[in-house]
């Protein structure tokens, strides 16, 4: 599958991402905005479904970012067991997901679709910015799953309160929906309400 097309791909998100306003910044853009001015995707439809997840991979904080005024979230490019980042994950069309890799790495586009990687697969995209690694996550109901990271040496620190706040602000709101029954946390890469086994 390339990004070219409008076939359904979990994009799963952690870090600031997890929080809904935060992340629909990428799909609605935002010219002037309290958490980053962002040119939007190309389609702005919102995400047809999302659900809090856990993530089998690591998170640390590198790198800096003028938004925030310090380093932001990665994740490690392997998994490992026992590991249960929480993220959330968003149901969007492949050419979204595309736009929304293209802001990460401060681009208004990529110049060329890439391919969606494979449960377990890597796939390095040539941007000069901070997130060009995209890695492949077991499906979601048969649907792909991915997230980004980045396969670049970059120097490690804490990060700033406000990113801090902002994570928390989207863990709570992943939290309450669990509460309301609209979702629940699941297991490692599956589907909120799912189950492991």
């Amino acid at each position: 599958m390339k990004t070219s097309d409008d076939s359904l791909v979990w994009y799963v998100a952690y870090g600031s991402n997890v929080l809904a306003r935060r992340f629909l910044l990428y799909i609605r853009g935002a010219s002037d905005d309290s958490i980053g001015k962002h040119h939007g995707a190309r389609d702005s439809t919102p995400p047809r479904d999302d659900c809090p997840i856990t993530i089998a991979h690591d998170l640390y904080f590198a790198g800096h970012s003028k938004r925030w005024g310090g380093p932001v979230a990665f994740l490690e490019l392997e998994p490992r067991f026992g590991v249960a980042t929480p993220g959330r994950a968003y149901l969007v069309t492949a050419s979204q997901l595309e736009d929304v890799v293209a802001q990460e790495n401060g681009l208004r586009q990529m110049s060329e679709p890439f391919g969606i990687p494979t449960n377990g697969s890597i796939e390095v995209v040539p941007v000069n910015g901070k997130y060009n690694a995209i890695i492949g996550l077991p499906d979601i109901d048969g649907v792909p799953a991915l997230t980004l990271s980045t396969d670049r040496d970059l120097p490690r620190s804490p990060p700033t309160r406000e990113y801090l706040a902002t994570m928390n602000e989207g863990l709570a709101e992943c939290s309450r929906e669990r509460r309301v029954g609209r979702t629940e946390f699941g297991t490692t890469n599956q589907r909120a309400g799912h189950s492991g086994s």
